[in-house]
């Protein structure tokens, strides 16, 4: 794409149900990340209990 970065993709899932939500933002950095996740925990028909980033630097 002309060496301009393109979205990052966000993939939540319950390990239980399999339950999956995606998300893009532009950058990996707390300004983009914070709203991502909060929509992303409203989105589960259940309570979040806890998330593991998967060794990932966010």
């Amino acid at each position: 794409m002309d060496r301009q970065k393109g979205v990052y993709h966000i993939n939540a899932v319950d390990e239980v149900t399999q339950f999956e939500v995606v998300c893009c933002v532009e950058r990996i950095s707390e300004r983009y990340l914070i709203p991502a996740l909060e929509q992303l925990r409203e989105t589960f028909p259940f309570v979040v209990q806890g998330f593991h980033s998967d060794n990932g630097s966010e």
